[in-house]
């Protein structure tokens, strides 16, 4: 089974890489002066178009994960998640978040496994 990998911007990573059906992703934001709001919809917004580049969907999610640097966006999250991903739970992911040291200026990273197809 061949390896696909989409490239990133820095050097020795992969924004997405895939095997077979299944997509592994990471997306942040590319301007780490916007506040919260702005990075996490840019964020959201590269997911998607790595997404759709690799041959999916963010209705073929399966498993996301939310880094924040600091706990205290994610209700702030939430509400931006919730529309971007729409209102049918069978569409829905799992998801966990968490909150890490992130590069500075970074409020939000997010990796997430799909499927392609």
């Amino acid at each position: 089974m061949e390896i696909s990998r989409w490239a990133g911007s820095a050097r020795g990573r992969s924004r997405a890489s895939a095997l077979g059906e299944m997509l592994w992703l990471v997306a942040n934001a590319t301007d780490p002066h916007g506040d919260f709001a702005k990075q996490a919809a840019e964020t959201l917004s590269n997911l998607d178009a790595t997404l759709q580049e690799a041959g999916s969907h963010r209705s073929r999610l399966l498993s996301v994960q939310l880094i924040l640097q600091s706990i205290s966006d994610k209700h702030e999250f939430e509400q931006l998640w919730l529309r971007w991903l729409g209102p049918d739970p069978a569409g829905w992911p799992q998801r966990c978040c968490f909150q890490a040291v992130l590069t500075p200026g970074f409020l939000i990273e997010i990796t997430a496994v799909a499927a392609r197809g």
